[in-house]
Order: C-alpha cells, then sequence, then structure tokens
C-alpha cells in the first residue's frame, strides 16, 4: 500500500461538501485517508454512509473536550459515500491522501515525504500565530482598512518583462508594486523552513544543490485588478523559478492559475 498526498483543504464559516463518493485517481486506488488538524472550529463534521450504515467523525466536539490538541483521522474505501457537514465558526483544517494498492512494495510501511518536518515546523509557526489565527480564524490584523488603502497609495504602477523590457499596459497587467529597495518584511522565507521545502520538493540532488530565495517585489492587486497569463522572465541565468507569498488579507477573486502542458 502507498499513501499520496491529494490535497489541503480549508472550510471556513459556512463551508460545507455535499454527500459524494469520491472519484478514483486510478485503476489502483482504493481508498482516502483525511488527516485533521486540531484547529478550534464548531460543526464541520465528517459523514461517512455505506450500505445502510452511518459513520460520524465530529473533531470539533473532541477538540473542546481535548486539554491538548490532537490529530484525527478517518480512512475509508472509495465507494463509500462522505459529506462534511457546514462549519458554524472557526476554520476546519485537513489534509487527503489517495489510498493505493502498490505490489512493489514489501510491506505496509507508509514512508514519510522529505519535506514533512520542515511543513511541520512552518505550519506550526503559523497555527501559533497570534495574528495569523486568533480564536481559530486567519486574521487580516496586520492589513486592515486605511493600512491597505495607505499602502495601495504607495504602490508604483506594476509593469511586466517582455524579451528583457519593463512594459507598462493595464489591459495586460493591472496592479501595484513595491520593489524590494523599497520596503521591508520580517517574512523570512528560509527560517520558516520554506527554502528546505522547496529544495526538496523540486531538487533531485540534495547534496550538491543549492537553492536561494531573493526578495523580487510586493504586488497589490486591488478590486478590478489582474495578471493575464503569462511566462515569467527568468532575471539571471541560474533562475529557475518563482515562489508566490499570499497574506491573507479578506479579499475576493484574485485566483492564481498556472498552467503547463495541458495541466491546470
Amino acid at each position: 500500500m502507498r499513501s499520496e498526498l491529494c490535497k489541503l483543504n480549508i472550510y471556513g464559516p459556512g463551508g460545507f461538501f455535499k454527500a459524494h463518493v469520491d472519484t478514483p485517481r486510478g485503476a489502483d486506488m482504493f481508498g482516502s485517508l483525511v488527516v485533521l488538524y486540531p484547529t478550534p472550529h464548531e460543526g464541520g463534521a465528517l459523514v461517512l454512509r455505506h450500505m445502510g450504515d452511518e459513520w460520524t467523525l465530529d473533531c470539533a466536539k473532541h477538540e473542546t473536550k481535548a486539554t491538548e490538541g490532537s490529530i484525527a483521522y478517518a480512512a475509508f474505501f472509495s465507494d463509500v459515500e462522505d459529506e462534511v457537514l457546514p462549519v458554524k465558526s472557526g476554520y476546519r483544517v485537513a489534509l487527503t491522501y489517495n489510498l493505493y494498492f502498490d505490489e512493489s512494495s514489501g510491506n505496509n510501511t507508509i514512508r514519510s515525504l522529505p519535506m514533512e518536518d520542515p511543513f511541520r515546523r512552518v505550519f506550526r509557526t503559523l497555527l501559533d500565530d497570534a495574528i495569523f489565527l486568533l480564536n481559530g480564524a486567519p486574521q487580516p490584523a496586520v492589513l486592515l482598512g486605511k493600512d491597505l488603502k495607505a499602502l495601495a497609495e504607495t504602490c508604483d504602477v506594476a509593469t511586466f518583462g517582455m524579451n528583457s523590457v519593463d512594459i507598462l499596459d493595464e489591459t495586460y497587467r493591472k496592479a501595484g508594486k513595491l520593489d524590494s529597495s523599497h520596503f521591508a518584511s520580517k517574512f523570512n522565507v528560509h527560517e520558516l523552513g520554506l527554502t528546505a521545502i522547496l529544495r526538496d520538493s523540486l531538487m533531485e540532488d540534495k547534496s550538491s544543490e543549492r537553492l536561494s530565495c531573493e526578495l523580487y517585489k510586493l504586488n497589490l492587486y486591488g478590486p478590478g485588478g489582474f495578471f493575464r497569463a503569462q511566462v515569467d522572465t527568468p532575471r539571471a541565468a541560474n533562475m529557475f523559478g518563482s515562489l508566490v507569498v499570499i497574506f491573507p488579507t479578506v479579499h475576493e477573486g484574485g485566483a492564481l492559475a498556472l498552467h503547463h502542458k495541458g495541466q491546470e
């Protein structure tokens, strides 16, 4: 047997998932594993149904009785109907794994991913941050109202690169930006372990290859802001990718869509 991390799902107030049967991702997939983090919330119970039987896992009730936060999990076969009841308050955070038959494996040991420990440290840091997670809910306390307006007024109009030339065209990109020389941030991707996660995820030869992250810009997209589909222009011969960190400010829309070889 082997497990494959599929998604991280966050259900906020009013969030739910109606009763359904999961779609197998392959001929050898036989079930799912749901791991629920001990974030304060009410509602969001997981209900499983099969051949007239029903089981309910209500982590919110267990958390209110527990003296320490603990991980909860549920594993079920692919023909089991599952449902997430509406969340009343707080945020329900869960990881979903796909479970596969794996005849090549000599045992049933599920090996941890190389980035598991760094991810745990980053996630723990966020959970312990009173600003990021206050009473179980991500807080936009760092930038609110007048702060965001003042920041927007400080920003320059964002350009984009094409053939090594910066172009200003608000029919293609509409946003504000600050170059790294014009602001400072306490957010440190190295201290949080994000560079270790990226290295372990993206690089095959981890012993010889080094990865460094260079703060490039702060981008601010207000109402009506957008950036049309494009491929980033490398800023140097050894640049191989981009990391985008999105802060928990209240907004609607602005999803980041990635496309590659027919996948999205």
